[in-house]
């Protein structure tokens, strides 16, 4: 099919990874971590201690918690890597096609000035032409005064035998010039 100009490429937002759900979800789990190793504590201590055992399990249990959180920290970069990457990804991909756009737009319209410049030129010879021709047949119809050789537009009321005035040729007989062809 052929294709119409179109319209500028519009931008197109990228779909960003939502950095408050990724916090929101890690949140959730460091406060349910933290709350698991606070009962165990609460559970486990004795006269306000704890025994090796579970101070080794505690310290697990504290220790699932920052590993939670520094998930959620490498979660956090990650997204904001990936949205930077999505926003320059777009960026990139906009200037492409608006570069494209705009090489067929100069194309289009390099083509339309040069067929507006050719119809004018056959324009102004056809009109040329015309005005020559008009200008060929008025001066078959003039009477040249024998004094000062300039044509006057009147009409020959002489006519011949065969009812047709007396003229000159019409110029674009060769016969009749008198350079040579």
């Amino acid at each position: 099919m052929v294709k119409t100009v179109l319209s500028p490429p519009e931008y197109i937002k990228p779909e960003l990874q939502g950095i408050q759900t990724i916090r929101n979800e890690y949140n959730a789990l460091i406060t349910d971590a933290g709350n698991d190793a606070e009962e165990y504590k609460d559970r486990k201590l004795w006269n306000g201690r704890l025994l090796d055992k579970h101070a080794q399990v505690y310290n697990e249990l504290l220790q699932r918690k920052d590993n939670l959180r520094n998930a959620m920290i490498a979660a956090i970069t990650q997204a904001e890597n990936n949205n930077r990457q999505s926003i320059a990804q777009a960026n990139t991909d906009h200037e492409v096609a608006f570069a494209e756009y705009q090489a067929n737009t100069q194309a289009k319209g390099s083509g339309l000035g040069i067929a507006a410049i050719i119809a004018k030129l056959i324009f102004f010879l056809s009109i040329f032409y015309m005005e020559y021709y008009d200008l060929r047949v008025a001066s078959q119809y003039a009477v040249l005064d024998s004094n000062d050789q300039k044509p006057s537009f009147f009409f020959n009321n002489h006519r011949q035998k065969n009812g047709h005035p007396k003229r000159n040729p019409i110029g674009f007989s060769r016969k009749n010039r008198k350079a040579p062809c």
